[in-house]
């Protein structure tokens, strides 16, 4: 299953002029509780996780998105895909639930769309689903079904896609603050998975520079 959501995603990916795009699998994260999480992929170094909340009743996972897309060569990010793993509890709020999605770092807009089997999502409009995922706060208020907009339901192989106004170059932002990721999923033992819609520029190493408009300063001639 996994290998048919790559195909499709990849399928949906758009190009930046003569950028070549790509998907990159952050991993597969489980949400056991407590502020714990079990993680599988290549990536560990690059995520932690903590227990927050009044009561510590929200486990928020942190991602180094920036380090981890530098560190496999990327030049700049376009878009975020969370997909749920298949594996979860399908009754009310089907599949894992998406309490909280903040981009630290990051200077363009950010555009919600919602694919898979929930009704609800489906006829929602990106201004609806990023309330949803806007504040950590599942189940605050008598809140913890779909009505209370608090949390995005993926349901069985859903995808929340998070899609950038322009992609966010990764080199070349020296002396500004890393793109990191903060997320946190409210289903106790749910899992999904997050993908990460990258960009490289093919050529030179100055070409890939003057595409991402990282041009060296010139050399004054010596007499």
């Amino acid at each position: 299953m996994k290998r048919m959501l790559l195909s499709g995603a990849i399928g949906a990916l758009t190009l930046t002029g003569s950028a070549h795009a790509d998907l990159l699998e952050i991993g597969l994260f489980w949400n056991v509780g407590q502020g714990q999480i079990h993680y599988e992929g290549a990536f560990r170094d690059y995520i932690t996780s903590e227990r927050t909340g009044n009561t510590g009743q929200y486990t928020v996972i942190h991602i180094a998105l920036e380090d981890i897309l530098r560190s496999v060569g990327a030049h700049a990010i376009a878009a975020l895909h969370i997909v749920d793993s298949g594996n979860n509890i399908y009754t009310s709020t089907p599949g894992a639930d998406i309490d909280w999605v903040r981009f630290n770092g990051l200077s363009s807009d950010v555009t919600y769309s919602y694919d898979g089997p929930t009704p609800t999502h489906r006829a929602e409009t990106p201004g609806q689903l990023a309330q949803r995922v806007a504040n950590l706060d599942w189940g605050q208020n008598g809140g913890g079904n779909l009505p209370s907009m608090q949390f995005v339901s993926l349901g069985r192989y859903g995808t929340l896609t998070a899609t950038l106004a322009e992609p966010h170059r990764i080199f070349g932002n020296r002396g500004f603050q890393p793109l990191t990721l903060d997320l946190s999923e409210a289903g106790n033992s749910e899992s999904f998975y997050i993908y990460a819609e990258n960009l490289t520029f093919p050529g030179p190493g100055s070409l890939v520079c003057l595409a991402m408009g990282l041009a060296a300063p010139s050399r004054r001639r010596r007499d």
